[in-house]
């Protein structure tokens, strides 16, 4: 019974959704640990190199809402899904082609057109099958999990694929999971319905969305975390390198450090929520998440301890299934979750994955590279002091609510 239940659907599934977003994460960073290798050869500066990431997340964010969208209208998930999953792996192998800035970033465009649809599909698939007591755990490890795990693993693969065959090997490298993982959802993963999806389906404009309070305090508080992620990864490996001192092999064991931070927080920030709610938890894991940049700016250069504190100044990952998928889904009826997550995910990525990283880069140029790690900081405050208007959506809470309600003796 206890093996039945162990390999039942919903598991197998959220372990294949979550190594599929996982890889999405993968490809998507492997620019940042692989440009202390080529920024000279290509003669990128660093504006250049937060464009990379500002292109790519503005590509993100257009493809993520519209593909949500219309995959609610359609039903058809998973197809748009097996595709998006295949065409973001064929752009790292044409990374690898790149000789001019130009081509690289045509790219990566292309890629952030495939990879933005990803998550709300995932995510909608993933709250169809979730029982509601594993709701918020199954989509914080489908998100976390199969990310973290690839990104602690991912900076020491690739910049030891890149010392010793070249970065444009690696990029052929990580090209090739995502195939595979395309190749496994085609003949597993099981579409809904059609006929019931078209029939709950109703039309709703982005102002629709925006009434419910969640939804516009999610899209802030997405926005924030994105600046937070964003102004960091794209910095992060060469300010190690460049300000630090640290070798490359170093930097990649450092960077595998933070990966794992995202996958310990990834399943433990949503997992507590689960108990103590959806509010509680983020505030704490963002505020907490503020001190990390500075602390990187101010401390000593060892290893050990610069390492310790990517790892538990990482916590703020746990806050990104919770923000991003958690709370749309629990706060807005089935037919608008994929739209909603793909809105919240969509906005977050004008701002905090396009605007925040095109901005950090010029700071790096006009102060040092010790500005993108001011702006971090200053989003994590912001997103701390946001997430107080959050209302509370964790079933064992609101059920809890619901049962202390005692009936009034007339």
């Amino acid at each position: 019974m206890n093996a039945n239940r162990l390999f039942r659907y919903e598991n197998k599934l959220l372990v294949l959704l979550s190594f599929t977003f996982g890889f999405v994460i993968f490809d998507r960073a492997a620019i940042n640990f692989l440009v202390p290798f080529f920024d000279k050869e290509l003669g990128l500066s660093n504006t250049q190199i937060g464009l990379l990431t500002a292109l790519l997340a503005l590509a993100w964010a257009i493809s993520g809402y519209l593909l949500g969208t219309l995959s609610d209208k359609t039903g058809k998930r998973k197809h748009y899904l097996i595709i998006a999953v295949a065409i973001f792996s064929i752009c790292s192998f044409i990374s690898g082609l790149a000789k001019s800035f130009a081509f690289l970033l045509l790219a990566r465009i292309i890629m952030g057109f495939a990879e933005g649809p990803v998550l709300p599909l995932a995510q909608s698939i993933m709250v169809d099958v979730s029982t509601e007591k594993r709701k918020g755990f199954n989509m914080g490890f489908m998100q976390s999990f199969g990310g973290g795990l690839v990104m602690m693993v991912a900076p020491m693969l690739l910049v030891s694929l890149a010392t010793n065959f070249g970065w444009r090997n690696a990029f052929y490298i990580a090209g090739l999971p995502g195939l595979v993982l395309a190749t496994l959802g085609f003949f597993y993963i099981k579409e809904k319905n059609v006929v019931e999806v078209k029939e709950n389906s109703h039309k709703a404009s982005i102002a629709d969305l925006l009434k419910y309070r969640n939804v516009w305090v999610t899209v802030l508080l997405s926005c924030f975390m994105m600046t937070w992620m964003f102004a960091q990864v794209t910095f992060l490996p060469k300010y190690l390198i460049s300000i630090k001192h640290f070798s490359g092999e170093d930097m990649g064991k450092m960077m595998g450090a933070f990966g794992l931070g995202g996958l310990i927080w990834g399943v433990v920030v949503p997992t507590l929520s689960d108990k103590f709610g959806r509010k509680v938890m983020v505030i704490i894991s963002f505020l907490f998440s503020a001190l990390m940049p500075l602390c990187l700016i101010y401390s000593e250069n060892g290893f050990a301890g610069l390492s310790s504190l990517l790892l538990l100044g990482n916590c703020l990952s746990g806050c990104f299934p919770i923000v991003l998928a958690t709370i749309p889904s629990e706060t807005m009826p089935r037919q608008y979750i994929a739209q909603t997550i793909g809105l919240v995910g969509g906005i977050g990525e004008l701002a905090g994955g396009f605007a925040a990283p095109a901005i950090a880069g010029w700071a790096a140029d006009q102060f040092g590279l010790q500005a993108p790690f001011f702006i971090a900081s200053a989003a994590a405050l912001c997103a701390g002091l946001t997430a107080s208007l959050l209302q509370e959506t964790a079933p064992s809470l609101l059920n809890k609510k619901s049962n202390d309600i005692k009936p009034v003796v007339v």
